[in-house]
């Protein structure tokens, strides 16, 4: 994968996906669980001092309501052979 421009494919479906990953968590949070566990609050609180006090005895429904908006940035530094995607048990990797 020595190409820039496959990198830069890579890379680009990279970012797509871990974007794809980010949404999906962020739906199952806000609209399903309906739970702040990335303290979302926090961040509103440090931004929006004035408005957190009307807000903050509501965040429960207001938090679903938030627009959450990503800038991701995936970058390949070292393009080469993956044997076991980090973070899976080695165990349950399916084998080609």
């Amino acid at each position: 994968m020595g190409s820039p421009e496959l990198v830069k494919l890579v890379e680009k479906a990279f970012q797509e996906d871990i974007n794809a990953r980010i949404e999906l968590a962020l739906h199952q949070v806000q609209h399903e669980m309906k739970a702040d566990i990335f303290d979302f609050a926090t961040e509103f609180y440090r931004e929006y001092q004035q408005e957190w006090k009307e807000a903050k005895d509501q965040w429960d429904v207001i938090f679903p309501k938030v627009k959450v908006t990503t800038d991701i940035e995936a970058f390949i530094r070292r393009p080469g052979l993956v044997t076991v995607p980090g973070g899976i048990p080695e165990d349950e990797v399916r084998q080609k």
